[in-house]
């Protein structure tokens, strides 16, 4: 095997740690040079403007400084990120879902909005505990790698890489169509332009290395979203004004309309919420790419409990600003976009600006792991393990970046047609990875007699189900085609309904048909007592 390059060569200085703090302290430096302009009576909209071009661009430097050469950097982090590390990449994977809703008027209310939440937790506590440890014993790069490797045909490993496509495409889409109208109005240009630079700055962040560079950029982009919070609340805390210029008005009317306005689709309880994103961060195939990025099974289960704490940190930042700002902004209605709206033109320009690339930081941390999440779905899954298995590293590591890139255009072409509205986006996309991937993944990892046949079943019928009902919700499907009312039919309901269908149909079949063979029985953990990891081939550059 040719030898690896040294790790001074990965990466653009010799620590990325110490040069990715080095740059967040430069961010922090342009927000205060900044606020000394605006204070000696510079244009109250170069603020906000300023402040986000220096977030956007903190982003990709950050990418950039964690670039790789080698497939376990590109995969896994080279499975050296530590459990803090994870736990930032993590919480600021959540702050982008919550954030997609919030700004899109999901939450009609703050029980809504606390309900979402704690079920996004409770899914991240139940992979670290249930999912996490034994999937990271395999030593695979993808949870399709252990799928394949578990039930041992390329069938299951192409229903897998096909349900996790459609699932993180849908959620890149989704951070798209927030993301793209708020690039579109901070910088005054075509909202065509900013969708497609938008994606370009998606891209960016996992291109240069990665799960690497993914795991530095979404990792400062936490520190971004709680300098967006603390910074704020600190100064209204200490007396400051809320007094705000008419600029700032005029920022606030344009983000108002550009913004989709989710309309009120009523409650369904408080489980069926809960279940929901319970189930689907459970599922979720950047979540346990994460996981797999930790140096150890018990250390993946701390990233997920680093990344649950965290979250609370930001959550208890997030609501004391509202608590400050609330009763100044006097809301018209309940919508994300009005009460956001209502928000930045509350602040002095300066900390609109910084609210905004938090905003912002929580959409591009979700964006980016779905994007990288979606290409190697195709190019690890589908390229490196079925079609070019004798493919050098090097050519593994150029096709993914170039598919990277290909999933970034096709899902640009497809935002731009698909008139869906976000939020609706991402309940969607959670209720197809809980529905399709939790049982058969869980069932793989505890029960031994669960098959093959089992697994390709349940991950059809849940997803299958689920995805009917989503596009019949869509209307990409008339109601007539199968029954009338299906498509009032919500994600929480859908995804329940279909996860119980997955359960028995993963069980009932591995039960009527032959058990798999006793090497396929064996456990993650005997396996890796047995016989050493399962680590994925590593082939020469």
């Amino acid at each position: 095997m040719a030898r690896l390059p040294p790790e001074r060569d990965i990466g653009v200085m010799r620590s990325p740690a110490r040069s990715n703090l080095g740059l967040v302290g430069v961010f922090i430096v342009v927000v205060l040079a900044v606020a000394v302009l605006d204070r000696i009576g510079a244009d109250p909209g170069f603020a906000p403007f300023a402040i986000v071009g220096a977030a956007l661009a903190l982003f990709v430097l950050v990418a950039l400084s964690s670039h790789s050469r080698r497939a376990t950097d590109f995969y896994v982090a080279d499975r050296r990120a530590t459990p803090k590390l994870n736990g930032l990449a993590g919480a600021s994977g959540i702050a982008g879902l919550l954030a997609v809703g919030l700004a899109a008027g999901a939450y009609e209310t703050l029980s809504s909005f606390i309900l979402s939440g704690v079920g996004l937790a409770l899914g991240y506590l139940v992979l670290g505990s249930v999912i996490a440890p034994r999937l990271h014993a395999f030593g695979a790069y993808t949870a399709g790698d252990f799928i394949a490797a578990r039930f041992g045909r390329t069938l299951v490993r192409l229903v897998w890489a096909g349900i996790t496509f459609a699932v993180s495409l849908i959620l890149f889409i989704a951070a798209l169509k927030i993301a793209a109208p708020l690039v579109a109005t901070l910088f005054n240009i075509e909202p065509t332009m900013a969708l497609y630079a938008t994606a370009a700055l998606f891209a960016l962040a996992s291109f240069p290395g990665g799960m690497r560079s993914l795991s530095w950029a979404q990792a400062i982009q936490y520190l971004v979203i709680a300098i967006a919070c603390l910074a704020p609340f600190s100064f209204f805390a200490a007396g400051g004004p809320t007094a705000q210029g008419a600029i700032a008005e005029e920022l606030a009317s344009a983000l108002a309309e550009s913004l989709p306005v989710w309309g009120d689709s009523g409650t369904v309880g408080w489980a069926l919420p809960i279940l929901l994103g319970t189930l689907g961060a459970a599922a979720l195939p950047q979540v346990s790419a994460r996981a797999l990025t930790a140096p150890s099974g018990r250390e993946a289960m701390t990233s997920m409990i680093w990344s649950v704490i965290f979250s609370i940190l930001l959550l208890f930042a997030g609501f004391a600003l509202f608590e400050f700002l609330g009763e100044a902004a006097q809301p018209q209605s309940a919508g994300g976009a009005a009460m956001l709206a209502a928000i930045v033109a509350t602040l002095p320009s300066i900390f609109s600006g910084l609210v905004l690339a938090g905003i912002l930081a929580a959409l591009f941390s979700l964006g980016e792991a779905a994007l990288f999440a979606a290409a190697t779905a195709i190019s690890h899954d589908v390229w490196d393990e079925i079609i070019d298995r004798r493919g050098t590293e090097g050519r593994r590591i150029v096709v993914s970046r170039l598919i990277l890139v290909g999933v970034t255009a096709g899902a640009v072409a497809l935002a731009s047609l698909w008139r869906a509205d976000a939020a609706a986006l991402v309940a969607w996309a959670l209720a197809l990875a809980g529905a399709g991937c939790f049982m058969p993944l869980v069932l793989g990892l505890w029960w031994r007699r669960c098959n093959d046949i089992g697994a390709i079943s349940g991950m059809v019928a849940g997803f299958g189900f689920t995805g009917l009902v989503f596009l019949l919700q869509q209307h990409l499907i008339p109601d007539a085609v199968v029954t009338s009312g299906w498509a009032g039919v919500g994600a929480p309901v859908a995804a329940a309904a279909a996860t119980l269908l997955s359960l028995v149909a993963t069980i009932g079949l591995s039960l009527a048909t032959p058990a798999p063979d006793k090497d396929s029985q064996i456990l993650p953990e005997r396996r890796e007592r047995r016989r050493g990891r399962w680590s994925t081939r590593e082939r020469p550059a």
